[in-house]
Order: C-alpha cells, then structure tokens, then sequence
C-alpha cells in the first residue's frame, strides 16, 4: 500500500505542478501567446477533477465532502490566477518604462517561484483528501487510472 501511495503521489503531483502551478505563476513571464485563454486553465483544470470524480460515482455523503475540498482548490486556483495578473502587471510596467530593468523583473519572478513548492505541496494534500474519501473499489478504480498512464512518465 505504500508503494501505491508513493505512486500516487508522483503521478498526480507531477500533473498539478505542471498544469496548474506552471500555468498560474509561469506563463506570463515565459510563457507564449499561443498558450490561449490563461484566465480559463484554472477552470478547465477544476472540470477535468469533475468528471474524473463523477466517473467514481460518489455517494452523497463523498460528493458533499468533495465539494467542500473542491471549494477550497477553487479558492486556490483564483488566488493562482490575481498572483498571475499582478506579475504580469509588474512585468508589463517594468517593460514598458524608458528604461526596462530584466533584474527588476527576474526577481519579482523568483519571488512567484517560491510559491510553487507551497500551492503543489497542498494540491497533492487536496487529492489525497479527496482519494482518503473514496471507499475501497473506488480507490482501486483510481489507482488502475494510473497505472495505465504510468508509461507515459516513465523515461
């Protein structure tokens, strides 16, 4: 059961740090427009969630308390989102000055940077709190999810 658990861990806190950390706090400074719509990564992330949870078919009970996690990762993805708009906006007046300082701008990206450890550590915590929900076939239906996309992390 540990191993599962380890398993677990990797697969679904390499997917959170990359498309929602990444997208959140890293587009802006280097990402490309042809990333599309970044106001709306957040949201595409939270419907991928429910209809990977609606394929479990909750109780009533599960559903209520998943939605009470769900809540608070929204809370999560909207705070990702403003800490997104005010860097680009640091960013955009430290450009557009006559005399742009790059320093000026790779430390307002730092200081971003050390909150991608804090929000994927606790994206990780959501989804063991929603997995720790799951009754035993439940959690196995997710555990057999990832183990058939393990290949594709495995370099």
């Amino acid at each position: 059961m540990k191993m599962k658990r380890k398993t677990l861990f990797i697969v679904l806190g390499s997917l959170l740090l990359v498309g929602v950390s990444a997208t959140a706090l890293l587009a802006g400074p280097f990402g490309h427009c042809s990333f599309g719509d970044r106001e709306h990564h957040g949201e595409f992330m939270l419907e991928m969630l429910d209809f990977k949870i609606h394929k479990l078919d909750l109780s009533e009970e599960q559903q209520a308390q998943y939605q009470q996690i769900r809540a608070r990762i929204e809370a999560d993805v909207e705070q990702g989102r403003r800490l997104h708009e005010e860097l680009h906006a640091e960013i955009e007046a430290v450009l557009d000055s006559d005399n742009p300082d790059l320093h000026a701008v790779a430390e307002s990206v730092k200081i971003r940077l050390d909150n991608i450890p804090v929000m994927a550590t606790k994206y990780i915590d959501y989804l063991l709190e929603i997995y720790d929900i799951l009754d035993a076939e439940q959690q196995a239906k997710v555990l057999a999810e990832i183990q058939d996309h393990r290949p594709c992390h495995d370099d």
